[in-house]
């Protein structure tokens, strides 16, 4: 059996949920083995961990940080705008935006897709739009949960970058890809 320790330690942050009327912290599955399927070991970072001593003493055991989906919006004061979101998880955005600052700071690698996107973005000093699937130009590419996971998160459409663009150098100069 292959050491689990040489395996890369990746801190996942948790999503607020409610179970049986109890306030819970969770991962969805897909997230964990993805990382497991990589070859990392996934370690969930609840929103405690925000706490600055904590933060300071979980940094140096992480090899990474995965900033994974979530049903949650970012809350809008973070990025200068007013107004409530509903669907907030105040606990996940303060853990998030210090995990990016102190990634950021200390080189750390971060994967972000969907809200970890978002946090990312407001964390380095972006803004976001509040509604994007009201704006015209929006592709959509939400899953359909009528359908089964594979096809939910299966290619949605390509993806083209920029001449010069980090991300170009990331994929071995392959301009589209999806």
């Amino acid at each position: 059996m292959e050491n689990i320790m040489n395996n890369p330690v990746i801190g996942v942050v948790m999503c607020r949920n409610r179970l049986k009327g109890h306030a819970t912290q969770t991962l969805q599955e897909k997230y964990l083995n993805a990382i497991i399927h990589a070859g990392g070991l996934p370690i969930a970072l609840p929103h405690a961990l925000a706490e600055p001593s904590l933060l300071e003493q979980l940094l140096p055991k992480l090899d990474g940080i995965y900033l994974p989906g979530s049903p949650s919006n970012v809350q809008p004061h973070l990025y200068g705008e007013n107004g409530d979101e509903p669907d907030a998880d105040p606990g996940r955005d303060l853990l998030s935006m210090a995990l990016i600052n102190a990634a950021l700071e200390r080189h750390i690698p971060i994967f972000a897709i969907c809200r970890g996107l978002q946090e990312l973005v407001v964390a380095t000093g972006g803004s976001l739009h509040r509604k994007l699937c009201e704006q015209p130009e929006l592709l959509e590419h939400r899953e359909d949960p009528e359908l089964p996971v594979e096809q939910q998160y299966a290619p949605s459409h390509e993806v083209q970058v920029e001449e010069g663009d980090y991300c170009l150098r990331c994929y071995l100069n392959v301009a589209t890809f999806g």
